[in-house]
């Protein structure tokens, strides 16, 4: 929608406990600490964006989480059931014009968004569908990565995403959701989650269509299936409002999921509640709050305090790479860091994870988006090659 046209030893691993309900532990007046694995590491189940058997998220580590006793159940037995099933999630994001400050916004907070989600669900494979509109004047009706485990594909893919087109006021909300439920590598016992982020409706003649696919695609699995929308009205358009609230709305009804307009609150967590219920609202900023630092992290803080890059540039050479060891790397930057992370983009004898998070570091220290793709050969990417150096040698 057009707005106008507006090495050291590895600390070892904390033992393995079982989640417990707090409701159903006698009253306390404290709060109890249980120890948790909320690792996102590989050990996979079905089928990831590689064609891999796969499972969770890579880069992910150990966090304690604090439960409070006499606490709300309904997202610990939640979460219990997802860890067991895994969760494949998709977001289908409008990417016209007028979306720039929710892109933004998103761009800010995805790493953040995703870490917390590992964290919680464990087992979780990620996708995004970007969607515009019909008509050759559009760059494309909607741009996909398939459910993946590599975050720093996801990260890659969501920094690449740029607000454009969209001259009238529907988009083509019914193909993104026809995408999203039809042309996904979903696994088939997995909790399904689609979360649909826009400004603006689906047009009319669509309806009916759009209806049956999100109705088919959440009956399709006892519950298990579920549509959620957020209409983005504070970063996005707030034209024809009510229109876009009635039929975000109804999908949402039609999908047994959630629906939320957003109104400055904190992105990230609007996006958490869509993600795992709208009903856990409560108890989940119950767990947020209550999420502790491992050991990892505070080892990979101290690195960073030391300015030690020799050890963080290893870690980035070892998957699965922490998203920690990313951001002590991006503040921590400077041409002779950068010149060592892009000779490992460079080497295509690395594994794509690698690659990918070094991809992401550099674009983060540099503050650009160089289209460079790591599956692609780097004799094909000359041009972009040559701009990335001379972005470095000007750092």
């Amino acid at each position: 929608m057009d707005l106008h046209a507006k090495e050291e030893p590895e600390t070892p691993e904390d033992p393995e406990v079982t989640l417990e309900d707090p409701a159903r532990m006698p009253e306390a007046p404290e709060m109890e600490r249980i120890e948790l694995p909320f690792e996102a590491i590989p050990t996979r189940v079905g089928l990831g964006a590689s064609g891999m058997p796969s499972r969770g998220l890579m880069g992910g580590s150990k966090l304690s989480l604090m439960s409070v006793r006499g606490g709300g159940s309904g997202l610990v037995p939640f979460l219990q059931e997802v860890r067991g099933t895994g969760m494949d999630l998709v977001f289908l994001v409008d990417t016209t014009s007028s979306m720039r400050p929710f892109l933004d916004a998103a761009k800010a907070t995805v790493d953040q968004t995703v870490t917390q989600l590992a964290a919680l669900v464990q087992d979780l494979r990620i996708g995004v569908i970007a969607y515009r509109d019909h008509g050759q004047s559009e760059e494309y009706c909607t741009r996909v990565l398939d459910l993946s485990t590599d975050r720093y594909q996801i990260f890659n893919f969501v920094d690449e995403l740029k607000a454009a087109g969209g001259g009238d006021i529907p988009e083509a909300v019914a193909e993104g959701l026809r995408v999203a439920s039809n042309d996904l590598t979903w696994r088939p016992n997995a909790h399904r989650v689609v979360v649909l982020v826009g400004d603006a409706p689906p047009h009319d003649h669509t309806r009916n269509r759009l209806s049956k696919t999100v109705k088919e695609f959440s009956a399709s699995r006892d519950g298990t299936s579920t549509v959620s929308t957020v209409f983005a009205g504070s970063y996005g358009s707030t034209f024809r409002a009510d229109d876009v609230v009635e039929s975000f709305g109804r999908i949402a009804r039609d999908g047994h999921g959630s629906f939320v307009s957003l109104d400055g609150e904190d992105l990230d967590r609007r996006l958490l509640l869509m993600t795992l219920g709208k009903r856990h609202e409560k108890d989940l900023d119950r767990l947020l709050g209550t999420l502790k630092t491992g050991s990892r992290e505070a080892l990979i803080r101290r690195k960073r305090s030391e300015g030690d890059v020799e050890w963080l540039l290893d870690k980035l050479r070892r998957t699965p790479v922490h998203p920690d060891v990313v951001n002590a790397l991006v503040d921590l930057a400077d041409r002779a860091n950068l010149r060592r992370v892009q000779a490992m983009f460079l080497d295509e004898g690395r594994p794509l994870p690698v690659r990918r998070a070094a991809l992401y570091v550099l674009r983060r220290a540099l503050g650009v988006t160089l289209p460079l793709d790591p599956n692609s050969a780097v004799s094909e990417q000359k041009r972009w090659v040559q701009r990335l150096d001379a972005l470095i040698q000007r750092f």
